[in-house]
């Protein structure tokens, strides 16, 4: 289906041109200065043109070799669509996650730049459907009818024929094809439709969620519970399904966590000089409010899986912390940069219920 989407892509991509004469989009590596995730980014801003997808596909060769960087940042009005789709496919087949805005000189170091706020719109949203995970906030994300330029210059003029009709239903199921592919939803489209060319609808956040702009696919969803050997396990998975997060007790009052991660390189990468070890850890873990000493952690490679087991002797649901939307598993450590830690921000809503369940039917 890959396939034929660019082929349709290119097929159109002339018919839907630059929406104006601005700048083109242009691709910087910058970064705060600091050494810390997320002190690194990459820009995107200005117009998106039809040479914009090779010019990312330059940017990011000779920035990362080809294998994809930090977090991408778009601020742009728009520009052609077919290549904006084509801009989108690029950003996800290098694993690149977006967000909205740009960055300028810091106040504080002219050797270091800032996020300031932007805007992405028009081909631009579409662009930043393609990220892996994605942010934006309310009024950032603006969409409209796709056009025609010429045809919007003249809209009285009759130039409307057969081929016309076929072109714009082809774009539309092209359209709505990669929105749904890159795991948005059609409401998108709906939206879109129904907005003048001369418009602009930007989502509130509610529709950010609803509709899927925002996105994280390793944020975890509600805990459930299910049966197991002769008792019951509660779990939470990431919504990829490529992380799980399960607690159950194998005696009465001792809790265990098993955090586990889809790798078929699992065994290889225990291996690793790099790889987390939990001797490494100097202050241990907090295991939803208890302090665990890393002699009750262990890491293992099972099933195509790499997982880290946490017991907490004496769980009490009184320690778990009452406040914040999250239950954490957290690991701290004296490593230089916090990418080396552990940490699982998982949902409170239903953990009281079901892990209870779960410690009152040990496995």
């Amino acid at each position: 289906m890959k396939f034929g989407v660019v082929f349709l892509l290119t097929m159109i991509g002339a018919l839907w041109g630059e929406i104006c004469q601005a700048e083109s989009m242009r691709f910087e590596y910058q970064g705060s200065g600091g050494n810390c995730v997320g002190c690194e980014w990459v820009i995107a801003d200005g117009v998106i043109t039809s040479e914009t997808p090779e010019d990312f596909e330059r940017f990011v060769e000779d920035e990362f070799g080809g294998s994809g960087g930090p977090i991408l940042y778009l601020n742009s009005g728009g520009g052609n669509l077919a290549a904006g789709l084509r801009l989108g496919e690029l950003i996800r087949q290098y694993g690149f996650s977006t967000a909205v805005g740009t960055s300028v000189r810091s106040r504080v170091s002219s050797h270091a730049h800032e996020i300031v706020p932007g805007v992405c719109a028009s081909a631009c949203a579409y662009a930043f459907l393609g990220g892996v995970s994605r942010s934006a906030q309310p009024g950032e994300i603006g969409v409209h009818q796709f056009y025609d330029g010429s045809a919007l210059a003249n809209p009285t003029e009759k130039a409307f024929d057969a081929y016309d009709l076929s072109s714009q239903q082809i774009m539309t199921g092209v359209v709505l094809e990669y929105v749904v592919r890159m795991g948005a939803g059609a409401e998108i489209v709906t939206s879109a439709a129904m907005t003048p060319p001369g418009d602009l609808r930007f989502f509130d956040q509610d529709e950010l969620i609803a509709f899927r702009v925002t996105w994280s696919p390793w944020e975890f969803e509600s805990w459930r519970i299910e049966p197991y050997k002769s008792g019951v396990v509660a779990f939470t998975k990431t919504r990829d399904e490529t992380g799980t997060v399960t607690v159950f007790c194998r005696q009465p009052g001792v809790l265990t966590a098993l955090v586990s991660e889809k790798d078929e390189n699992a065994s290889r990468r225990l291996q690793e000089p790099n790889a987390f070890d939990p001797l490494s850890i100097v202050e241990g873990m907090d295991a939803f409010g208890h302090v665990v000493p890393n002699t009750m952690m262990r890491t293992f490679a099972r099933n195509g899986q790499w997982n880290l087991e946490v017991t907490v002797p004496n769980f009490s649901m009184a320690r778990v912390p009452a406040r914040g939307e999250t239950v954490d598993l957290d690991v701290s450590n004296h490593a230089p940069r916090v990418s080396h830690g552990l940490s699982r921000f998982l949902p409170r809503t239903s953990f009281a219920e079901t892990v209870g369940v779960a410690l009152r039917n040990c496995i």
